[in-house]
């Protein structure tokens, strides 16, 4: 058994006392060490100040019910807007931009702030890609799989950086399932625009109102050189554990995308969606979130399905997806399961009004997110098992793995 010397209660050989001669290499009358002695940190303190400024934050389980107000009131507004003004689909691009820029913002830390801005300058430009490559399926495969890489590399610097481009990311797909006119590419930049901007003051004005806003003191440049050495660090690493997520991730991208294009081409951002949102850097975290995410579908579309087929007012039934969503909103990175309840309705809402279109779109909601889910763990398992017999060839051509020649006999 390993013990510190320091260890006052598990070391097994006594300290020395004070004036023995074995109390310091060449000085024998040193002080001796304390291991009970803890540095000063009472409140006020130099060490207390230096402790709670290197102190790592603790990771976000959750978003506060004030964060998932403003998440909601950032896709509801716009859409409200317009669709009343006529013009529904740039309403849901504005909505769609507002809601993923405000799910970036989930705590007013510091990094947090510059992820806000990172995702508000590369929202517009990612809606503006998906209206252009609607058509193409195989260059819009390919820039969903690019940015969604490039996401995980970024899981290096932080959770919330790789959601902060995970945002864009999915509004490609989101954008061109919605086949926008390429001739209103500016419209639908000029919607993103507002979309985002809107969710920017609903943070900013919280922040206000909370006094939680705290920006990085750093300028732009340094924070950009900090997350490409925390990149490049992970990139140099024998395990590659961030790489093999970022290469994972992608593949799960842009299977998912194709294998979309051919069974439900007019909805195949909902099986990119659930493949992509399951994916974490262990096979059994992500199994359970398959699970969950299949589950809270599930419940969530049977629940909007057994309100319409109640013929119940429509703008019940529509305040009660309004209401899941700001639950799964709430607890989108706690429970997948949650999450998937809160969001799975919001493609039904503009069929609340019949029940035949409702169920129809459940159903398709419903094996879109099967297959979705089947792609992703298809697709991680076989690489896994790539990986794992590129090892196996690599220990054994490798002279250092291999066991030393035994000798003739000789000495």
């Amino acid at each position: 058994m390993n013990t510190s010397p320091t260890d006052s209660t598990q070391a097994s050989v006594p300290l020395p006392r004070q004036g023995s001669e074995a109390t310091g290499p060449g000085s024998p009358t040193a002080a001796p060490t304390r291991p009970d002695r803890r540095p000063d940190t009472r409140p006020g303190t130099h060490r207390h100040r230096h402790r709670h400024r290197h102190r790592p934050q603790p990771a976000v389980t959750r978003l506060r019910p004030g964060a998932a107000t403003r998440a909601t009131l950032a896709l509801a507004v716009p859409a409200a807007v317009g669709g009343a003004t006529g013009h529904a689909a740039l309403g849901g691009v504005a909505g769609i931009a507002g809601l993923l820029t405000a799910l970036t913002d989930l705590g007013y830390d510091m990094r947090s702030w510059r992820n806000l801005q990172f995702t508000a300058v590369l929202m517009p430009v990612m809606v503006v890609f998906g209206v252009l490559l609607t058509p193409n399926h195989l260059l819009l495969a390919m820039l969903f799989a690019t940015t969604m890489g490039f996401a995980g590399l970024l899981y290096a610097v932080s959770p919330l950086t790789k959601a902060a481009t995970m945002g864009p990311a999915l509004c490609v797909i989101i954008v061109a399932g919605m086949h926008i006119p390429r001739r209103d590419g500016a419209a639908a930049f000029a919607a993103a625009v507002a979309g985002v901007l809107f969710a920017l003051v609903l943070s900013l004005v919280a922040a206000q109102i909370r006094h939680t806003a705290r920006h990085d003191p750093r300028p732009l440049g340094q924070t950009l050189f900090a997350a490409w050495t925390a990149v490049r660090s992970e990139i140099r690493s024998p395990r590659n554990a961030i790489v093999a997520y970022a290469a994972v991730l992608a593949l799960v991208s842009f299977a998912s995308l194709l294998v979309a294009t051919l069974i439900d081409p007019a909805h195949a951002f909902w099986v990119a969606m659930a493949a992509v949102v399951i994916v974490k850097p262990d096979a059994i975290t992500t199994l359970k979130r398959a699970f969950q995410r299949l589950l809270g579908t599930v419940v969530a579309i049977g629940v909007t399905v057994g309100l319409v087929a109640l013929d119940l007012p429509t703008g019940f039934v529509i305040a009660v997806v309004a209401g899941m969503l700001f639950v799964g909103v709430a607890f989108v990175t706690a429970s997948p399961l949650v999450a998937a309840f809160g969001t799975a309705p919001l493609p039904l809402v503009g069929a609340v009004g019949s029940s035949a279109a409702t169920h129809v779109l459940g159903t398709h909601r419903l094996i879109d997110t099967a297959a979705g889910i089947s792609v992703s763990l298809v697709t991680m398992i076989a690489f896994l098992l790539l990986l794992h017999q590129l090892e196996r060839r690599r220990r054994g051509h490798d002279p250092a793995g291999a066991s030393p020649e035994r000798g003739d006999g000789a000495s």
